[in-house]
């Protein structure tokens, strides 16, 4: 506006913001995240529901189009901005849908990772030369596969990234979520990866690392077989989610499995008559600041108890009040 020149632009700008502008007189951070719960909701289907095949491909044809330029994607439709996060759950979506049938998207997708790839072996949110975080890595990962020397030897520099940061609580530095849960949910599903990369010391570190992440979880459930955002605070889905995630992915002992037993009660016991759920936000943007994607408490949980089914891990039914589950 100071600058001379710009009045069209600054008359653009102020026309964008009045259509944004909530009915309280107040503005979001984003007006939505349709590519990245859409590519959320497609994994969680595809990974529950086999049947729904033709539904799936619509989706997954709507995701491709919306591959931009650079190879990445961004959170909305409209929105010109790549970066990790969601280019990661596009790719994952794609896969699972048919990698055969998306080959030139998955593989414009991953150079896309590539160059933004950080020299530390970790993966920054937006752009390449910014700080690599843990939560972007772990996207990253779970987004490649193993199998040529590229994807192998990204993987593994990724995981060391992932173990050098993790803190000896098992937790990770806050990302763009408020759930300590959400980066040790995704770093341990990267981790998968370890068997498969021929690399004995990067196999035991996931061991430590995953043991690390167990303990946290372990210690840091609920009564009422929940957990919170942060340590001691009040269950919720999206929390409970990211954990049940984690613990289907881990060595199982018997405590291991009785937190999942009493995580998928709450779980189960959260859910409205109409098959959703509901939960406080805990995606934080511009960070620290909370905004809430209603659809997450929905997808999540979806998510959380289809790992559940594909790790084989039977739940018994909720045992009576003031029992001990089996």
């Amino acid at each position: 506006r100071l600058v001379p020149g710009h009045s069209d632009l600054v008359g653009r700008g102020i026309t964008r913001l009045q259509v944004a502008q909530r009915a309280d007189g107040g503005f979001p951070f984003i007006r939505n995240e349709s590519i990245f719960v859409t590519a959320l909701a497609g994994i969680g289907l595809a990974g529950t529901s086999p049947r729904l095949t033709g539904r799936l491909l619509e989706l997954a044809d709507r995701i491709a189009k919306l591959q931009q330029p650079d190879g990445g994607w961004g959170y909305a439709v409209g929105v010109a901005q790549t970066d990790v996060d969601d280019t990661s759950v596009a790719l994952e979506f794609l896969r699972a849908a048919d990698s055969r049938r998306y080959r030139q998207e998955i593989t414009a997708g991953l150079a896309y990772l590539r160059r933004i790839r950080g020299e530390d072996g970790g993966f920054p949110t937006f752009v390449p030369g910014a700080a690599s975080e843990a939560a972007m890595t772990a996207a990253a990962a779970n987004a490649i596969r193993p199998g040529d020397p590229e994807g192998t030897r990204t993987l593994r520099h990724a995981l060391e990234f992932l173990a050098e940061r993790q803190h000896s609580d098992g937790t990770f530095e806050p990302g763009w979520s408020r759930s300590r849960a959400n980066a040790i949910c995704r770093a341990v599903l990267a981790m998968r990866h370890a068997p498969h990369l021929d690399a004995p010391d990067v196999e035991a570190l996931a061991g430590r690392f995953s043991a690390r992440c167990s303990r946290y979880l372990l210690d840091t459930q609920n009564p009422d077989g929940g957990w919170g955002q942060l340590p001691g605070e009040v269950s919720d889905p999206i929390s409970s989610a990211f954990s049940v995630t984690a613990l289907s992915h881990v060595d199982h002992d018997d405590l291991t499995h009785d937190a999942l037993s009493r995580g998928a009660h709450y779980l189960i016991g959260r859910q409205r008559s109409d098959g959703g759920f509901h939960c406080r936000p805990e995606s934080v943007g511009p960070r620290p600041i909370l905004f809430d994607v209603p659809i997450l408490a929905d997808l999540y949980p979806l998510l959380a108890l289809g790992h559940l089914e594909t790790a084989g891990l039977r739940i018994p039914p909720a045992a009576a009040p003031g029992t001990v589950h089996p």
